[in-house]
């Protein structure tokens, strides 16, 4: 989604489509995009609203030596995932996520499956609507603002604001030839936050690579929201990279999805079936430096039918989405289903908990 919560483990869909796209970025915390920049100093378990740049994605080049038959299949694949021609349109996905018992502890959320809608706008100004549900509980929606709308109970769940302007802050060697160092910040209520920083991004703060910007977060150890710094590539950085991108006008999830196509790290591995569907198997290849991922897409329209992401230690750590809706929509006169309507007899609800909750399930999109 356009939103911008971070959490590492939560995250891994987009994570192991960068990987598999082969991802040209300038610092290893680049790597860590998906419709946000990484967050420095953000530990496990926080989920995060900051003043970031977005992500950006570059790809490298379509494979060689496949047989004319697998290079047409990836290219046809690409060309439904993004089709030609699509800046002012919208990208319509359905499809259930089922996470393995072991994915489930490794993103540390007890949901094993939830069902997901989102309505994508391809080309500025990005707009986005989005609807989540877990079996037996309440319907979320959500667009680019970071609001929440319980349809089941009625009411709205505010996203957090972060403080205003931007956080002044020392940056001091830990040591001599320790190669680290500390970033202090004092806090709007009071106090001081202290975290180290390694060398490169150190000097990346320094010569203006990258800033320091707050943000909103959420210790669910602790079940407390918090606001702190964080470090995220500067405008004129996250604009340079822009400059690389090869097709702007895709939403960041089908991007990720057209890239790993694209990028020389995936193959067509076999004929099979997905559900009881025949289905074309195309996965990500060794070398690569992210978790393998499995894309199964329908032999005669290569609309996609599956998309299984395996955790970075086990094949047992495995989200599997299954589509059910995958289509292009022209945006005008549809321009009404990227909007979230919120009836007037709505209720706002500024529990923390109720919409860290809701922003934190592992949804994809």
């Amino acid at each position: 989604m356009t939103r911008l919560d971070f959490d590492p483990d939560l995250d891994r869909l987009g994570d192991a489509l960068r990987a598999s796209a082969a991802i040209d970025l300038t610092r290893e915390e680049h790597a860590k995009h998906r419709r946000v920049t990484a967050l420095r100093g953000v530990p496990a378990g926080v989920l995060v609203v900051a003043a970031a740049a977005a992500g950006v994605v570059v790809f490298a080049q379509p494979p060689s030596g496949e047989s004319a038959w697998a290079k047409e299949t990836l290219q046809r694949a690409a060309a439904v995932v993004i089709p030609p021609g699509s800046a002012n349109t919208i990208l319509h996905v359905t499809a259930t996520e089922t996470l393995s018992p072991l994915a489930q502890r490794v993103a540390a959320t007890t949901v094993s499956t939830l069902s997901e809608q989102a309505r994508i706008q391809q080309g500025s100004p990005w707009g986005e609507r989005a609807i989540v549900q877990v079996p037996g509980g309440p319907v979320l929606e959500e667009n680019s603002t970071g609001q929440i709308y319980n349809q089941t109970t009625n009411s709205v769940y505010p996203a957090p604001q972060l403080p205003s302007g931007t956080p002044h802050y020392t940056l001091t060697a830990t040591g001599t030839g320790t190669g680290s160092y500390h970033l202090s910040v004092t806090l709007p209520r009071g106090g001081v936050s202290t975290q180290t920083l390694d060398a490169s991004t150190a000097h990346a703060l320094q010569d203006g690579t990258d800033v320091v910007q707050w943000s909103v977060g959420w210790d669910a150890s602790t079940q407390t929201q918090i606001v702190g710094p964080v470090v995220v590539p500067s405008t004129q950085e996250a604009q340079q990279l822009q400059a690389q991108q090869p097709d702007p006008v895709s939403s960041s999830f089908a991007a990720e999805l057209h890239g790993l196509l694209d990028s020389g790290h995936a193959r067509v591995t076999k004929t099979t079936t997905s559900d009881g569907q025949p289905a074309i198997e195309i996965s990500s290849v060794n070398p690569q430096s992210g978790p393998r991922v499995n894309y199964y897409v329908d032999p005669h329209t290569y609309a996609p039918i599956e998309l299984d992401t395996f955790g970075y230690d086990s094949p047992d750590d495995v989200t599997r989405l299954h589509f059910t809706t995958y289509e292009t929509l022209p945006l005008a006169g549809n321009e009404q289903l990227l909007l979230v309507t919120i009836p007037p007899t709505a209720q706002d609800d500024h529990t923390h908990a109720d919409y860290w909750n809701a922003a934190g399930l592992p949804k994809p999109f």
